[in-house]
């Protein structure tokens, strides 16, 4: 049987045996090392090959966004004006880990036969500590923006025609579409004398 007092023995005492002591220590240290480098190299193999694959994802993900929500819509009809203002406070979101951007968004309105889009205009402040907001609309990643949004309509159109429903239609860089949807706007009419 092999044992550390029969190496002692065996080279001639003690102290020849204390001599392999350190050098036994410094192959196991070696030997643990080596193991954990090997170690190291697979799990840097690992996080490398997961970054690629994350960046992968990344890169072909195709943005998301959406209209999540119509906050608030009116037209305001002023007997002086030669249009009808509409106002629109819509919630745009950035469903995506990366940034987009709002490139085109326009009002459609829908009539019996036949389609009509609008572009935003800026008017002057219609709602109180509002602004209007101008295209391009940028989002961060995972978030969202209310936006205020103004259109003009000719006030010849609006009076002949009978609209059945309104839509914002927005669009981002890369085509993706998004469409909300909403039968009734609300009207404020300005300077009309109203007798009750």
């Amino acid at each position: 049987m092999y044992s550390l007092a029969n190496c002692c023995r065996k080279y001639g005492g003690y102290m020849n045996c204390t001599f392999w002591i350190p050098v036994i220590i410094s192959s196991i240290s070696a030997f643990i090392a080596v193991i954990s480098a090997i170690v190291a190299i697979s799990r840097a193999n690992s996080a490398k090959k997961t970054y690629n694959l994350q960046k992968t994802i990344f890169d072909a993900g195709t943005p998301c966004f959406q209209i999540s929500d119509i906050m608030d819509c009116f037209l305001v009809d002023d007997k002086n004006d030669d249009a009808i203002k509409y106002v629109f406070v819509i919630m745009l979101s950035n469903l995506s880990d990366k940034p987009n951007s709002i490139s085109k968004i326009r009002l459609r309105l829908r009539f019996g036969d036949s389609d009509l889009f609008l572009t935003p205009v800026d008017f002057e402040k219609i709602i109180e500590h509002d602004e209007f907001v101008k295209v391009p609309i940028n989002l961060s990643p995972r978030s969202s923006m209310q936006c205020t949004l103004g259109y003009s309509l000719p006030r010849k159109r609006y009076d002949n025609d009978v609209i059945n429903s309104y839509a914002i239609i927005a669009h981002d860089i890369d085509q993706n579409e998004s469409i909300k949807g909403i039968i009734y706007v609300r009207e404020v009419y300005q300077n009309y004398d109203f007798k009750g």
